[in-house]
């Protein structure tokens, strides 16, 4: 019976199985988290030793597996919050939210509404012209002349706020 057999590789082999983990892990709380989890991964597997030798070897085969498919996860977090950017602080975010809408309040009302079908809409030229009853030209004259505007607005405000 499988509980017979769990209660004796605890019994006779748990300590080995822990000190196993700790070799794995170097930290006796994760070692122990290791041994639990990979004993109940063999006793609620389908395909299961049957002799006490090779039902250990199993249990050491899962808890090596499950320690490196830990590993990865946290190295490919690690990774992911190296890669993210930084979140900004409230004030800078209100900072930069506050030049943007100073920035477009800068735009003549056809090149508004270009940005903001184009960069918040995600919408095409030929879309944008069909939107606004132009050409797709005229929309690509409209983005050029706003965004040179917003990039002359918005170099102009960092070059003063660094004065300051």
């Amino acid at each position: 019976m499988w509980s017979d057999d769990l209660t004796q590789l605890a019994e006779h082999r748990g300590q080995d199985l822990r000190r196993f983990a700790y070799l794995l892990t170097h930290d006796w709380h994760d070692a122990d988290d290791l041994v639990q989890e990979s004993l109940l991964r063999a006793f609620t597997s389908l395909r299961r030793p049957g002799n006490q030798q090779d039902l250990e070897r199993y249990v050491r085969k899962t808890m090596t597996n499950s320690y490196i498919d830990r590993w990865r996860w946290r190295r490919r977090r690690q990774r992911i919050r190296a890669d993210a950017p930084s979140v900004p602080s409230h004030e800078q975010s209100i900072s930069e939210t506050t030049s943007m809408q100073q920035a477009l309040a800068t735009l003549s009302p056809r090149q508004r509404a270009c940005v903001v079908l184009r960069y918040y809409y995600d919408l095409s030229g030929p879309e944008i012209g069909a939107e606004l009853g132009c050409s797709a030209g005229t929309v690509r004259r409209h983005l050029h002349d706003a965004l040179s505007r917003l990039q002359r607005h918005l170099a102009a405000e960092e070059t003063s706020r660094d004065e300051h």
